[in-house]
């Protein structure tokens, strides 16, 4: 029997954070948040590793995931939370994207996580 879905994202996320030194931080703008944190050397968010190569640091988020034709304008490191959110809640919950309840989801996470970028 396979690993649930969920499972296999947080032990994924785990694998993420162990690769990041102890208390690793965005060596261009100090951000935190292992979610966001590039491992390697230098260590950087997705923001700056954007930035730094001349990419746009703003994209479009699709609301209640694709196809929705719903988008707000968010940081890549704000997309990047928004993207684990959707890939924790509605996903395993088995809604479809796009759908009413995916939506509602992402909406809510997204007044939560808020962005000081967009």
């Amino acid at each position: 029997m396979s690993a649930h879905p969920s499972a296999r994202r947080i032990v994924a996320h785990e694998c993420r954070m162990l690769r990041l030194p102890e208390e690793a931080a965005c060596t261009a703008c100090g951000e935190t948040d292992p979610v966001v944190l590039r491992a390697g050397e230098p260590v950087v968010c997705f923001n700056c590793n954007a930035a730094s190569a001349g990419h746009l640091v703003i994209e479009r988020h699709h609301i209640g995931g694709r196809p929705s034709p719903i988008t707000a304008p968010v940081s890549r490191n704000v997309h990047a939370r928004l993207t684990l959110v959707q890939q924790l809640t509605w996903e395993p919950l088995g809604a479809a994207p796009a759908s009413p309840e995916a939506i509602l989801i992402d909406l809510l996470a997204l007044r939560a996580l808020g962005d000081e970028n967009a």
